[in-house]
């Protein structure tokens, strides 16, 4: 299946197929995405510290996603990852408008800018 394309009954069978065969990590994943839900809603991105935004990082504990915990630039400026966070979580807002708001076509995601231009 490497270079054809996935049909979406295809893509749900692959799905139903991991959910069978490894019953604990879909309870382990949907623990991490309960906890991080709550831990990164909107009126608690403020209360966000260093050492818990890393812990997030580690697939340990956000059971989805490998290697982010490489790069300490994402909190090296944690006035402007919250409130790059705060944008980013403003359902108010079209997710196209919040993106350009913290990105820019010339440079990096999170961008300094964030926090003047919100």
């Amino acid at each position: 299946m490497d270079n054809e394309k996935l049909t979406l009954e295809a893509g749900v069978q692959l799905l139903n197929d991991w959910m069978e065969r490894a019953p604990e990590e879909v309870v382990a994943q949907q623990a991490a995405i309960d906890r991080y839900g709550r831990f990164f809603a909107p009126a608690n991105i403020d209360k966000i510290s260093v050492e818990g935004f890393k812990d997030f990082l580690l697939l340990k504990n956000n059971r989805h996603w490998t290697g982010i915990h490489r790069h300490p630039d994402i909190y090296s400026d944690m006035m402007r990852l919250k409130e790059c966070l705060k944008v980013l979580l403003d359902e108010s807002i079209p997710i196209e408008d919040r993106l350009d708001t913290i990105t820019y076509d010339s440079g990096p995601p999170l961008t300094k800018d964030c926090v003047e231009r919100y």
